[in-house]
């Protein structure tokens, strides 16, 4: 019968491994199931909410370790319809440049156009109340949105930091920035899917950076054998 011993066995935390070892588990983290990327949720929500707003919606996207792609589609059909209104009523045929108008809008008049038609939509002034106090048995209580508006910090569509990317080209375009550059109005609402693409994109890879996994690795209670193994 053999007889029962002890053995005494290392056990480390993922800082207390040496170099080698420590990349061993990193690569092996890496793309395992637990290093999940988890925000594909709220980067749909943005540009969902994005597109509530502005006349542009993506048709197709895709994005992944491998890369990425976006297919978009600008429909003005309401934007149109105003405007052709307004040329039909003062003698002119809108059927032959109406389009144009909007895609092709640049300089001053786009940014004219932004500013009138979305500046209110994607900042509002911060919101204040007071305690409210019964008067006469009614409960009443002031409250009102500050002149002060957000910026584009603020995250305004949904309050995730995707909402930055979406709207960097609409509020370049509304401080003046394209007025001598040449970009349309087609050209700032592509740009601006381009962004939110190249966001998640960047986000998702980010996941898998080296630097990422060991902070992760370092902030997890896991604990190892002496060869990366664990415990």
């Amino acid at each position: 019968m053999d007889e029962m011993r002890e053995e005494t066995i290392k056990i480390f935390t993922f800082e207390e491994l040496n170099e080698k070892i420590q990349e061993k588990v990193v690569d092996a983290f890496k793309f395992s199931e637990e290093n999940e990327y988890f925000w594909h949720d709220e980067n749909k929500k943005s540009l969902e909410e994005f597109e509530k707003i502005f006349p542009i919606h993506s048709t197709g996207y895709e994005y992944s370790y491998c890369g990425k792609w976006i297919n978009t589609e600008l429909n003005i059909e309401e934007q149109v319809s105003d405007i052709e209104n307004r040329l039909y009523n003062n003698g002119f045929d809108p059927s032959d440049y109406v389009d144009d108008i909007i895609e092709n809008m640049s300089g001053i008049r786009l940014m004219k156009y932004m500013y009138n038609n979305y500046y209110n939509r994607i900042s509002k002034g911060r919101y204040y109340s007071t305690n409210g106090v019964y008067v006469d048995g009614k409960y009443t209580s002031k409250h009102r949105y500050s002149k002060v508006t957000k910026t584009i910090k603020d995250c305004n569509l949904t309050g995730y930091c995707i909402d930055m990317e979406l709207l960097e080209p609409i509020v370049k375009c509304m401080n003046g920035e394209y007025i001598n550059t040449g970009e349309t109005f087609k050209d700032v609402m592509e740009q601006c899917l381009e962004n939110w693409i190249k966001a998640c994109y960047d986000d998702y890879c980010g996941t898998y950076e080296d630097d990422y996994v060991r902070e992760k690795l370092m902030d997890d209670d896991k604990e190892y054998l002496e060869d990366g193994t664990e415990y």
